[in-house]
């Protein structure tokens, strides 16, 4: 898989170093900011192919920053996958409908990270429905 271009979207420091240090480790390159208007606005500055999006963030939260950056007119819309300790099928079903296109739970571990990006990445699959 060629490095991706990812913006962590989460305001606990622990997790967004967390993930920065394991993307790079990955091979892919990783930016990080503590709120849903960062994310719209580094959104609009720039392209990303995956936004990790949590979604209980100060500000504006992942929800509604999934739902402003899929109504930009982005030259590239990114893949978001939405991070979060909420498992429940409501969540999910709120995360699917705000445009998402994955679902990981925390606590964050490698392994989730890597089969979710092989996922939205596949070599040659078709396209198939959000991981949630």
């Amino acid at each position: 898989m060629h490095p991706l271009s990812v913006l962590i979207a989460d305001d606990d420091p622990l997790i967004c170093r967390y993930l920065k240090s394991t993307l790079i480790h990955m091979g892919h390159r990783a930016e990080v900011v503590m709120h849903g208007a960062a994310a719209v606005g580094m959104m609009r500055a720039r392209p990303y192919d995956v936004v990790l999006m949590d979604y209980h963030m100060p500000t504006v939260d992942g929800i509604t920053a999934t739902q402003i950056i899929r109504s930009e007119p982005l030259t590239r819309q990114p893949r978001i996958v939405a991070i979060s300790g909420e498992t429940s099928a409501i969540y999910r079903r709120a995360c699917l409908a705000a445009g998402v296109d994955g679902f990981i739970t925390k606590p964050l571990m490698r392994h989730d990270l890597e089969l979710m990006f092989e996922r939205l990445y596949p070599s040659a699959a078709p396209a198939t429905a959000p991981m949630l």
